[in-house]
């Protein structure tokens, strides 16, 4: 089985990188999709006292993700015969990264959107985690739209 970590949040491009996921799921037959959800407690008004993310909003994030990504699958119109939802809290470049080496991932896909620094961090938290650990997944990047998405 081929094991596809999907890193996501909630956008627009996130939803396109779900289909190309299901796409390449559906082709490729043997695929277990991992839908990642990263909370970054730095960034959420939702932290105990201690500055971690609470665990009640992990759970509301967990079932918002469970029914999005059901949702969408469904929307796509094809069965996925094997997808599963993971919600972690920490700095998404590692998070998905650890939990990649965690599954033993064989690709990675992020979505990237406007000018925002995302995929720079997670390229040089690939970069630093690679000499430690000799990371073996292909790593897969994309806007709102991919123009070949047949080529996945």
């Amino acid at each position: 089985m081929k094991r596809v970590v999907v890193a996501i949040d909630h956008s627009a491009v996130s939803r396109n990188l779900m289909d190309t996921a299901f796409g390449y799921a559906v082709r490729e037959k043997d695929v277990i999709l991992y839908f990642l959800n990263v909370v970054e407690p730095g960034k959420t008004g939702w932290r105990s006292r201690s500055g971690e993310v609470d665990e009640a909003l992990i759970a509301k994030v967990r079932k918002e993700v469970h029914d999005w990504v059901h949702e969408s699958a469904a929307q796509f119109g094809q069965a996925i015969p094997d997808l599963r939802i993971a919600v972690r809290s920490g700095v998404p470049s590692e998070m998905i990264l650890e939990f990649a080496e965690g599954v033993a991932a064989e690709l990675i896909m992020i979505g990237h959107r406007g000018t925002s620094n995302g995929s720079g961090s997670f390229w040089a938290a690939w970069q630093r985690r690679s000499w430690r650990t000799r990371t073996a997944a292909s790593t897969c990047i994309g806007r709102g739209f991919w123009a070949n998405r047949a080529s996945l």
